[in-house]
């Protein structure tokens, strides 16, 4: 009998442990995953500021009214900016009403008029105009300090990898090196490149954090044609692209390829943009070498 009552409640305690591994591996994986989302976020975004916005009678009237999908200006009054040049302390956010794009809805909007907000913002071509990043949502969050606080220090983590990236792990020469140099000049050259680009695509993990490094590369491709396999929920199983040089087409094979979702230019871009492209995928060389 004493036995018994013993061995139950060995068999309980052993439960309840398990139960608690469990519990504590489930949030363990869910902090990991949401701190993978906040940095793609972060690493993805041109600008992030905290304010509200402030929206006349005329610009809810345009939400609501619209049938369909238009250019709307919303005005977002700027407390203070995390990431990114803010020269006004108003400016102006392009909301493509009635998209059917992952902005957010209408609703969400009208709801957040003059309420303090985080946003995660694009540039435009112009400095006080921006888009909302849309890459990822949400791209407005209620604010809280705590959520500010946390942002602001990956944004200067994030300013510290990309500073000192040519001292990291990730950039540090490797046996991949030949091969990835020797496929981007190959990139370069009309009669290799589709050999090239296939050899490229299946570059295992290792292999493309090794690429990065050699990414700032703005060599003309000739109007080079690529293919790439998309998910059977899309249209097409297969897109087609025409990237205009070696960074822009590394961009759309790290996005293909990497399982991260960073920035991506699917036909050019500017300076400013492929900068900003080159320094999210730093940003994941350097993150996923440590991983």
């Amino acid at each position: 009998m004493k036995y018994s009552v013993l061995h139950n409640r060995a068999c309980v305690f052993t439960l309840l442990g398990l139960l608690a591994f469990l519990f504590t591996s489930t949030l363990m994986v869910s902090a990991i995953e949401a701190l993978s989302v906040k940095w793609e976020r972060i690493a993805s975004s041109d600008a992030i500021v905290q304010g509200q916005l402030n929206l006349p009678k005329d610009v809810i009237a345009s939400l609501n009214s619209s049938a369909e999908p238009i250019d709307i200006l919303l005005p977002f009054e700027v407390t203070s900016s995390a990431k990114g040049k803010i020269a006004k302390q108003k400016i102006l956010i392009h909301y493509f009403a009635k998209s059917s794009s992952r902005t957010p809805s209408t609703k969400l909007i009208v709801e957040n008029n003059r309420k303090h907000l985080i946003a995660f913002l694009y540039n435009s071509d112009r400095a006080s105009e921006f888009y909302f990043a849309e890459r990822h949502t949400p791209v407005i969050l209620p604010f809280k300090s705590s959520d500010w606080l946390e942002t602001t220090g990956e944004v200067e983590k994030q300013r510290n990898v990309i500073a000192s990236f040519s001292k990291s792990a990730a950039a540090r020469p490797n046996p991949n090196d030949l091969v990835i140099t020797q496929l981007l000049n190959d990139l370069t050259k009309p009669a290799k490149q589709q050999q090239a680009w296939n050899r490229l695509i299946n570059l295992n993990r290792v292999q493309l954090i090794a690429l990065v490094k050699f990414m700032d590369d703005t060599r003309s491709l000739n109007h080079m044609q690529i293919s790439i396999d998309t998910p059977l929920s899309d249209m097409e199983s297969i897109a087609h692209y025409s990237p205009p040089t070696v960074l822009d087409a590394l961009s759309l094979l790290l996005n293909h390829k990497s399982g991260a979702n960073l920035r991506c230019l699917f036909s050019g871009g500017s300076a400013d943009e492929r900068k900003a492209t080159l320094e999210s995928w730093k940003i994941w060389a350097v993150y996923s070498k440590k991983t």
